[in-house]
């Protein structure tokens, strides 16, 4: 399933919720929200809507599970960490996610690599990236962050939560590293101690923004 292809089915069904919920608000019914949880390729495929549909009042939230950001694989970590993932594997990982452009794509453009596609001025809703310390692609999620938030990788990393760390209710922009998370470690919750925490941690994040006013959601993003 090539990435256009992928992208224009997200759309299409972002569309149907988003004239679901005007459907509501013209007949005065109790109003639609919707928070985005998306993880690992899937997670690209979220931060490219974000992009597209800025501004968008319908979403509350959004959580991103070790996501893939920038399919040029420039990250620090995915040489770092790539003998320390027992989840991934660096060079099947890159092949099959380019093997999605077309041969001539640019993936360095932010239609391939949202990540790109992001600053300071970038208009989000709250977002809370969860990611595990030893992972190929754990710097997608510093990089995201420090983007977001202005600021640089390093002031990203010393301000980013975790187990133990307490996380402000109102904080709209959340960089949460485990020490001993792995790829898409809060999926597997029934038998990972660290997965449940985690849970946890970014539902914690959903019910602080649910059905807070618009403008509340829309405060200057600070890393926690």
């Amino acid at each position: 399933h090539k990435l256009d292809d992928a992208f224009a089915d997200t759309c299409a069904c972002f569309d149907w919720l988003r004239t679901e919920a005007e459907k509501r608000r013209s007949s005065d019914a109790s109003p639609l929200e919707a928070t985005i949880v998306a993880d690992s390729a899937g997670a690209l495929l979220a931060m490219k809507l974000l992009l597209k549909y800025q501004d968008e009042s319908l979403l509350s939230s959004a959580v991103f599970l070790s996501p893939i950001l920038d399919l040029t694989f420039t990250g620090n970590s995915f040489s770092s960490e790539a003998s320390g993932d027992d989840v991934l594997d660096a060079t099947l990982l890159s092949q099959l996610l380019l093997s999605a452009l077309p041969p001539d794509a640019d993936p360095a453009e932010a239609s391939n690599s949202p990540l790109f596609g992001l600053s300071d001025s970038t208009t989000v809703p709250p977002i809370v990236f969860v990611v595990g310390e030893h992972e190929l692609l754990r710097d997608d999620s510093v990089r995201a962050a420090a983007r977001l938030a202005g600021c640089s990788e390093e002031e990203a990393r010393q301000s980013a939560s975790g187990p133990g760390v307490f996380v402000p209710t109102e904080a709209g922009l959340v960089l949460d590293i485990d020490k001993n998370g792995f790829h898409d470690y809060p999926l597997y919750h029934d038998h990972v101690e660290e997965s449940e925490a985690a849970l946890c941690r970014f539902a914690t994040f959903i019910q602080g923004h649910w059905q807070r006013p618009l403008a509340n959601r829309k405060a200057t993003f600070c890393l926690s």
